[in-house]
């Protein structure tokens, strides 16, 4: 599920995200290396994350 809402949030563009991989987990990275990342900053890429996800989960859901 990571792997398809890394796609998501890529595509979509607003923010770009990497994977990573430790000890055969699979999970995604948020990093902030911009000296000016403001606090607004990252809580509109937590919004834009929870967004997708949401959106994802939304429609495993209602798949059959």
């Amino acid at each position: 599920m990571n792997k398809e809402l890394l796609g998501m949030i890529n595509d979509d563009g607003r923010i770009h995200l990497i994977p990573s991989e430790c000890k055969g987990v699979y999970f995604l990275r948020f990093a902030v290396c911009a000296t000016r990342t403001e606090p607004e900053d990252v809580m509109f890429a937590w919004s834009v994350i929870g967004e997708l996800a949401e959106k994802l989960l939304h429609s495993r859901l209602s798949t059959p």
